[in-house]
C-alpha cells in the first residue's frame, strides 16, 4: 500500500510539473534575450485538480508537517533563454568616468505656463538628438541578472549621476543615489518605441516618475505623458503608461524607491559599447562611482537568471524571480496602504521558512481551488501563488499592476520549483 502511494504521488507530482513545462514556451527575443510568447492564454480559475493530488500526502516520520513530494527529477530545469554570444571579456567596460553632459538633474514640473520641465525628450539632454533611443556621453547603461516582467518588451537602463557624485552601498546591498540622479528606462514591443521612463531623484531628496511618450508612427520623437495614465494598442497587447502616481505604487519607499539597482543584481557582465564584455559591479568600482569599495565581484552576492540553468538552482532561480518582481511590495513595509493582505515577504535573503509563503491559507479565498495554499509543496496546481501568476483576471491577477500579460518563463519557473518540493522548510 505504501509503494502504490508513493506511485501515484509521483504520477500527480509530474503532472503538476508538465502542467508549467518549458516545452510550452515559444522564445522571442525580449529584455537581452529572454523570450516568451506574450500572446498567452487565460488560465482558468477553477482549476480541475486531480482527485489524486488532494488525496495523497505522506507524512514525514521524523516531522509533523506534511507536504506533497515532487518527482526525483523535478529539481532539474533547462534554459528558457537564449544565453546569447559572449563578446570577448576585458577588464572593465568603460576606462574612465565620463563627464555628465547634457543630461543634467530635472526640476519638478510646475503645471504652469513657461513650465521648466521638458516636454520632450529631446529637450531632456539625456538622450542623442538623431536617435533618441540612444543615451548621450555620460550616461552610463546597465543591466540585471532578474529582470522585472514587463509584458513582454524589450527595456534598456541607464543611469545618471551628477558628476563628483557617487553611490552609496547599504546593508542590504541596494543602491542609494545622490541628489540630481536620473534613472532611465526605454520600453520597445514588437519592434514599437513606446516609451522613455525617468525616475528623479529630486534637490528634496524625493524620488518621482515621469514617462515620455513616443510617437506612434515612428518617428524620432517622445513627448511627456500628464499626471495622469493613457493606453495604446500593441498588436494584441494593451500597453499602459502609468500614472505618476502610480510610480510610486511599486517603488516603494520599503524597496529604497530605485528598483533592480542593487548589489546582487549588477554582479553580472554586460556588453558595453566598443562590444566590451565586463562585469558591470568591477566597472563601476573602476571608475570610482561607490563612496566605498565593494570588493571584488568574484566576491560579491550575485542573483541567479532564472531563464538561465548555469546560472543557479531552481530555487535560488524561482527566488530570484520572486525578489525582482514581487519583493518591492511584498515585504515589510512594502504594502502599508493596501488593507488585509498576508505578510509574505519574498525577499531573496530571507530564509525559505520565513516568507510565510509555505502552507499558508490564502486570505482572499481559493478561487475554487480545492485544497489550496499560498504554496503547497509539491502541488504547482493548488499554490495560489501561481494561480494567481497565470491568470489575467483584474483584482486577482499578480502582478496586480503594470502588467497584464502572463509571463509563461516566470510561470514555468516557478511552478517547476513548486514541484520540486519535497518538504516542508
Amino acid at each position: 500500500m505504501k509503494a502504490t502511494t508513493h506511485a501515484l504521488a509521483l504520477l500527480v507530482a509530474v503532472a503538476n510539473l508538465l502542467a508549467c513545462s518549458d516545452n510550452d514556451v515559444n522564445f522571442i527575443p525580449v529584455d537581452g534575450g529572454i523570450g516568451v510568447d506574450s500572446a498567452t492564454a487565460d488560465v482558468s480559475l477553477k482549476t480541475d485538480v486531480s482527485a489524486l493530488d488532494t488525496a495523497v500526502a505522506v507524512a514525514d516520520a521524523a516531522t509533523t508537517d506534511i507536504c506533497v513530494p515532487g518527482t526525483a527529477g523535478s529539481s532539474t530545469l533547462g534554459d528558457l533563454q537564449d544565453a546569447g554570444t559572449p563578446a570577448p571579456p576585458v577588464p572593465f567596460g568603460i576606462d574612465e568616468r565620463p563627464a555628465t553632459t547634457s543630461c543634467r538633474p530635472l526640476p519638478r514640473p510646475t503645471g504652469l505656463p513657461g513650465d521648466p520641465f521638458p516636454q520632450t525628450l529631446l529637450a531632456t539632454g539625456c538622450f542623442t538628438p538623431t536617435d533618441l533611443r540612444e543615451p548621450v556621453a555620460g550616461v552610463i547603461p546597465y543591466s540585471v541578472n532578474a529582470p522585472l516582467w514587463s509584458d513582454g518588451a524589450m527595456k534598456r537602463r541607464f543611469i545618471s549621476i551628477p558628476d563628483s557624485q557617487k553611490i552609496r552601498i547599504l546593508p542590504d546591498g541596494d543602491f542609494e543615489f545622490p541628489r540630481g540622479s536620473v534613472l532611465l528606462k526605454t520600453f520597445e514591443l514588437d519592434g514599437h518605441m513606446l516609451e522613455t521612463r525617468f525616475f528623479v531623484r529630486h534637490d528634496d531628496g524625493e524620488w518621482a516618475g515621469y514617462t515620455y511618450v513616443w510617437n506612434k508612427d515612428g518617428k524620432n520623437e517622445a513627448t511627456l505623458l500628464g499626471e495622469d495614465a493613457a493606453t495604446r494598442n500593441v498588436g494584441f497587447t494593451t500597453w499602459l503608461f502609468p500614472s505618476r502616481n502610480a510610480c510610486l505604487s511599486c517603488h516603494t519607499a520599503a524597496a529604497g524607491r530605485s528598483l533592480g539597482l542593487e548589489v546582487a543584481q549588477l554582479n553580472g557582465d554586460y556588453v558595453y559599447p566598443g562590444n566590451r564584455r565586463a562585469n558591470q559591479m568591477d566597472t563601476l568600482d573602476h571608475l570610482g562611482l561607490f563612496e566605498l569599495t565593494p570588493g571584488p565581484a568574484a566576491t560579491l552576492a550575485r542573483y541567479a537568471s532564472p531563464g538561465l540553468a548555469s546560472t543557479g538552482t531552481i530555487e535560488e532561480r524561482a527566488r530570484a524571480y520572486l525578489h525582482s518582481n514581487c519583493s518591492h511590495c511584498h515585504r515589510p513595509g512594502g504594502l502599508q496602504t493596501e488593507g488585509n493582505l498576508p505578510d509574505i515577504d519574498v525577499r531573496f535573503g530571507l530564509p525559505l521558512a520565513q516568507t510565510n509563503l509555505i502552507n499558508r491559507m490564502p486570505l482572499r479565498g481559493a478561487f475554487g481551488v480545492p485544497g489550496v495554499m499560498l504554496v503547497k509543496p509539491g502541488s504547482a496546481a493548488q499554490s495560489m501563488l501561481l494561480v494567481r501568476m497565470k491568470t489575467t483576471v483584474a483584482n486577482v491577477r499578480m502582478p496586480g499592476i503594470g502588467s497584464t500579460v502572463v509571463d509563461d518563463l516566470g510561470v514555468t519557473v516557478i511552478g517547476s520549483w513548486i514541484a520540486s518540493m519535497k518538504s516542508c522548510p
